[in-house]
């Protein structure tokens, strides 16, 4: 997987500094409602928040009148969240499937008490997409392609109700992976706001592709921006 994916971004690549037809660079937000579960993991996970965001940039090029190709960069996160929990029920909260690490396993406190656990894991993403377009003065358009997800590192939080403490750290999980790939689509729309400038908006769903294959990750999610 890994292979075949630098060859297609090369491939991309390519394609994309030898083209000489117009150009557009763009900020872009976004915010995907995501989906996930695992074989052999109950319903406790489903207190989880399914609500992650991006915030990037775009760059996208003319290939023909109808086709362009586009790139950017973003940072996004995925959350992992208890909610509150007594620790006489404590029992690996976060699994590490899930890229939990180190506040995990059974009987860990002593006391009894309310906590609550959060993993938040980042990650930059560069999605590489070919756009089709009826026609330049129409809005509508298609997108499809890849997105690369690169790990960047894992804040873990840790609060203690009782005590009133507020534990966190920032660490590199090995659990996670490095380089996870994405499929993507999206239909969107492009409103032009004066000559060369435009306001976009587009839904979008992704399907991850973790090394785990017993993990299954999805997401649908709305995705707007400004562009020059």
């Amino acid at each position: 997987m890994k292979r075949s994916t630098l060859c297609l971004f090369i491939l991309f690549l390519g394609q994309f500094l030898t083209a000489q037809n117009k150009q557009y660079f763009g900020i872009v937000a976004g915010t995907d409602y995501l989906m996930r579960s695992h074989e052999s993991i109950d319903d406790f996970y489903e207190t989880d928040p399914n609500l992650h965001f991006r915030l990037g940039m775009n760059y996208s090029r003319q290939l023909s009148s109808n086709w362009w190709l586009g790139s950017g960069l973003r940072l996004t996160h995925f959350r992992f969240d208890t909610d509150d929990f007594h620790s006489s029920i404590y029992q690996q909260v976060i699994s590490e499937r899930f890229g939990g690490g180190g506040l995990t396993g059974e009987g860990e406190f002593e006391d009894s008490g309310i906590y609550r656990i959060q993993n938040t894991d980042y990650f930059a993403e560069l999605p590489l997409m070919a756009r089709y377009q009826l026609q330049e003065s129409r809005p509508f358009y298609l997108e499809a392609g890849l997105g690369l997800l690169f790990y960047l590192s894992t804040h873990t939080r840790m609060d203690v109700f009782d005590e009133k403490e507020n534990n966190w750290q920032r660490h590199s999980s090995d659990f996670i992976d490095h380089l996870m790939p994405s499929l993507r689509l999206s239909a969107g729309w492009c409103w032009p706001v004066g000559e060369g400038h435009g306001i976009f908006l587009q839904p979008s769903l992704r399907y991850f592709l973790p090394k785990n294959s017993g993990i299954r990750w999805w997401s649908a999610g709305l995705e707007m921006g400004y562009q020059w």
